[in-house]
């Protein structure tokens, strides 16, 4: 076995790309609130700016009304699949970390096929801190940081991961550029070469 024993990813922009115009949905979040943020990362400025209880409820509501419709349209990928089934059976263990409701990854995960692949999976509702979420995945897994690549496509994922010590790898995004990540790749199954050495 390689340096590395762990595969820890994101879900949208990283394992597959959903359908969400997440700048109408933030904007339909700051309606709702009654409130001119900019809500990024959505989900942990939620609950920053958002004490009333009722009101936080409601504008998760929506956003997971979105994230599962969204995720009703998850596109099939089998080379991602194939990719993760291989690394399973190499004894790498996979988990997912997302800022996407538990109902929504589900789905998601179903359609992708990945549901029996997957070592354990942590969403918003563990915490909607990355950091959290990653140190959480970690000890589940019974895994070091320097063991573990873990896949993004944000700042806030490169912020996580390297504060742990993980091996982060960025996922490019055309609309947007990140810094600072050890490695960067246009797909995930390219990380598979970090997974040979």
């Amino acid at each position: 076995m390689g340096k590395f024993r762990a595969l820890v990813s994101d879900i949208d922009g990283t394992l597959v790309t959903l359908p969400i115009d997440w700048d109408k949905l933030r904007s339909k979040v700051r309606e709702t609130l009654g409130i001119n943020d900019h809500l990024r990362p959505l989900a942990l400025r939620l609950v920053q700016v958002c004490k009333d209880p009722m009101l936080r409820k409601k504008a998760f509501q929506i956003v997971e009304e979105e994230e599962v419709r969204a995720s009703l349209y998850t596109p099939s990928t089998p080379l991602i699949t194939s990719f993760l089934r291989k690394l399973k059976f190499q004894g790498i263990k996979l988990g997912v970390v997302t800022l996407h409701s538990s109902k929504s990854t589900s789905i998601i995960l179903s359609k992708l096929k990945l549901i029996d692949v997957v070592d354990c999976v942590v969403t918003r509702d563990y915490s909607v801190s990355r950091l959290e979420q990653l140190r959480k995945m970690l000890h589940v897994l019974k895994v070091h940081p320097h063991e573990t690549v873990f896949v993004g496509d944000t700042i806030y994922d490169v912020e996580a991961g390297k504060s742990l010590g993980c091996f982060t790898v960025i996922i490019r995004n055309p609309r947007y550029r990140v810094e600072s990540a050890d490695m960067y790749f246009d797909h995930l199954i390219e990380v598979y070469e970090l997974f040979t050495l």
